[in-house]
């Protein structure tokens, strides 16, 4: 018996999508596997206001009338798919990022992901390929769809095209995606059946108990709002003298009489309407697999316009392959009946050959991992370069500006120990909690606060460590490399060093190495440079004696961006300052005294689309390694800033209460922890991927491509900010 993790949409309560992963997991089940669900939710991708044309606020509009219109009744299929997932899917722990997902496939023999539009690169989320399963003999696709004809974006089709090349066996739904796919990466991919088509008639027959009844009706089952749905289906009723049933899936069903809507229908019951019907008109592709593999007449509607972003070719490839592509609605029915006996000759061909791919893709034995694989998601740490024994690992930069990691295989030993140390294969962070002390603060001393980004809390805790004998490794600029890096220091002259905030990944190999000769220290770091080092002083049985300290970060900048900037400049630098106070609490880059637009730097930073990829996993939004978090307390009034504070650990709660008499401070409640911070990891961005290439090889400059990729975002944001604003005051006075 084989673990078997699903990769795939179960969430959206959508027939078809809750229906496939029931049906593969229940022939994976069958097979004799033990079959989980990973609980991943799929993020949704922002609609920026300027992107919203009439169809999509129609749509929106729409929703809330139909609401509005039938009250409870439009709501009752939620609780129903709510009741279905409950009952019939076996689920894994709630997943979000790399790491947890990781941690879960760690436990499956094998993962497949699939079916449904998750290969769709509308929609593209890198954990649908799988990213963060560590053994590539793992990987199965089976049936996943790309829902369209051709994959435009050049970006996401070589990110697609480097995970396809990862996966032990490749399947698709369709024959046009099987095209699409096969150009572009270096295997052999099989077509086969949509999960809902592996199980027979007979088979759903049994597992949902269905029975014949005596109704007889025309089901319809849509999921655009074409009007011209209405007409054939009023013309069909008419012909068949026929009463009409219709699922309240789009706006349409305002068309239609409310006796004929089917409320309080979950996938179950969609499934025994349509195992009932007479009759089956749908534009929807498990509309059609269902009236297929239950042998009832029907005709498929075009839901898109013939284009490259059509989704059709999913319904032309299954009524081709069985020979139905005559069932398209074109403005006349035929009434002439399917002869369902070649037509079940053909999908029971078509059932066992991928019956067979299923179970030979899953009895293949897996391989070893590739021991120059630390980690599928790499923060750049730099740990585990820092304890390697044999000096095999360098940090260099990607070809995105990023530090990563980069090992020798001939010096490897396969000790593990990098493995072992990477905060993105385990940690021993803890969730924040309700009643954690925390403190806004600000120093005493004046030309502290002005040196500092905020409230120049990090320096008069360096002063105090210094004091009693700690040794502080933190983050100063390199002005020789132009680069943020972090170094070791012993005294308190050279605090000035790690002074005030870098909006830059720090390059921290050579600072690290040092921690494994050390005693104690004081560390600062982003959250996932802490977790690693925490890893790190755990396995060595050091903890006790470092007091650890994390910044609140939202994500680091590729090197591309700064590199260019500098470059653009043309000056040597010798003073660089991220927050510089001489503008107040205001967030301005200065470099040489001089200070930068917004849209060279911060702009690109602020829109989120220049962050490292791990950055949209990160593991840390409300989880800590360290013993204390600080960062800004933006909200909270004060011209030159103000620090947040955040209280850990009994080591860390010693040393910020040896430092209050030179604060002024106020004990805050933890739960604004989460005002103006970032509370939930966001998708990354599809854009990312071209930005960062333009940045790469572009003759623009900086100021042209912000204004290309970035400025719509902050205008957006500016946007909504103030439309809540609005919508505040009027909800108020309502």
């Amino acid at each position: 018996m084989e673990k078997i993790g699903i990769m795939t949409w179960f969430k959206h309560n959508n027939y078809g999508t809750v229906l496939q992963v029931y049906a593969l997991q229940k022939v994976l089940t069958l097979f004799g596997n033990e079959v989980s669900v990973i609980n991943y939710s799929t993020r949704i991708r922002k609609t920026m206001f300027h992107e919203m044309d009439f169809k999509y606020i129609n749509s929106k509009i729409s929703n809330k009338l139909l609401r509005s219109k039938y009250g409870a009744n439009y709501n009752k299929a939620s609780e129903k798919f709510a009741e279905f997932r409950q009952k019939h899917l076996n689920l894994t722990n709630t997943c979000d990022t790399h790491m947890e997902l990781k941690s879960i496939s760690d436990s499956f023999d094998k993962v497949v992901c699939g079916s449904d539009q998750v290969w769709n690169p509308n929609f593209f989320d890198k954990h649908y390929f799988l990213d963060f399963v560590s053994s590539n003999s793992k990987k199965i696709s089976y049936a996943p769809s790309i829902g369209v004809d051709d994959i435009k974006n050049s970006d996401i089709k070589d990110k697609i095209k480097n995970y396809l090349n990862s996966f032990s066996s490749l399947s698709v739904r369709e024959e046009q995606g099987k095209k699409v796919l096969e150009k572009i990466c270096d295997k052999k991919i099989e077509v086969v059946l949509d999960p809902t088509l592996l199980l027979s008639k007979e088979e759903w027959k049994e597992s949902f108990k269905l029975e014949e009844n005596n109704s007889q009706y025309i089901l319809c089952y849509f999921l655009g709002d074409n009007k011209r749905y209405v007409k054939a289906a009023r013309e069909l009723s008419k012909r068949l003298n026929l009463p009409l049933r219709i699922f309240p899936t789009t706006p349409l069903i305002t068309k239609f009489k409310e006796s004929e809507i089917l409320f309080n229908c979950g996938p179950k019951e969609f499934v025994e309407n349509l195992y009932n019907a007479s009759f089956v008109l749908t534009d929807s592709f498990h509309g059609l697999a269902f009236s297929i593999n239950f042998e009832k007449d029907f005709y498929a509607l075009k839901r898109f316009s013939n284009n490259s972003t059509s989704q059709n070719s999913r319904i032309f490839n299954i009524l081709n392959n069985l020979g139905l592509i005559d069932r398209i609605y074109e403005d006349n029915i035929d009434l002439s009946a399917i002869d369902y006996d070649k037509v079940s000759s053909v999908l029971e061909k078509e059932r066992e050959k991928s019956i067979n791919y299923l179970k030979n893709a899953i009895s293949e034995k897996n391989s070893n991992c590739d021991s120059s694989i630390i980690c599928n998601n790499c923060t750049g740490c730099g740990m585990c370069a820092a304890v390697c024994p044999k000096k095999c690992i360098s940090i260099v930069k990607n070809d995105d500006g990023f530090y990563k990691f980069k090992v020798d295989k001939e010096k490897c030993i396969n000790c593990n120990l990098c493995k072992k140390v990477c905060a993105q294969n385990q940690n021993n962070s803890v969730l924040i909690k309700d009643k954690q002390k925390m403190y806004s603060a600000i120093t005493k001393t004046s030309e502290t606060l002005l040196t500092s980004s905020s409230g120049g809390v990090a320096y008069e805790l360096s002063l105090k460590a210094i004091e009693m004998g700690y040794p502080i490794i933190g983050c100063t600029y390199d002005y020789k490399n132009n680069r943020a890096e972090h170094i070791v220091i012993n005294n308190k002259e050279n605090i000035i060093k790690i002074s005030g905030s870098k909006y830059l990944q720090s390059y921290t190999k050579n600072a690290f190495e040092v921690i494994t000769n050390l005693d104690k220290a004081v560390i600062f770091g982003t959250p996932c440079q802490i977790a690693s080092i925490d890893n790190y002083l755990r396995i060595v049985k050091k903890r006790d004696n470092f007091i650890l300290i994390d910044l609140i970060c939202h994500g680091v900048p590729s090197y591309l961006l700064w590199d260019k900037l500098i470059s653009e400049l043309n000056v040597e630098t010798y003073d660089v300052r991220f927050r510089n106070k001489k503008y107040k609490h205001k967030k301005v880059l200065t470099i040489n005294s001089k200070a930068i637009s917004n849209d060279r730097f911060y702009t690109y930073y602020d829109s989120g689309l220049i962050y490292n990829e791990c950055c949209y996993d990160c593991n840390y939004r409300e989880r800590m390694s360290s013993d204390i978090r600080i960062g800004d307390f933006w909200g909270k009034k004060s011209e030159n800033g103000i620090s947040k504070v955040l209280i850990n650990s009994s080591l860390g709660e010693q040393l910020f209460t040896s430092i209050l008499g030179d604060l002024n401070y106020t004990e805050e409640n933890v739960v604004d922890f989460y005002s103006n911070q970032q509370k939930k990891n966001v998708i990354l961005p599809i854009e990312r991927y071209t930005l960062l290439r333009e940045l790469r090889t572009s003759d623009s400059n900086v100021s042209e491509i912000s204004k290309k990729y970035c400025n719509k975002i902050i205008k957006d944001a500016k946007f909504r900010k103030k439309f809540y604003n609005v919508y505040r005051v009027i909800k108020k006075h309502r």
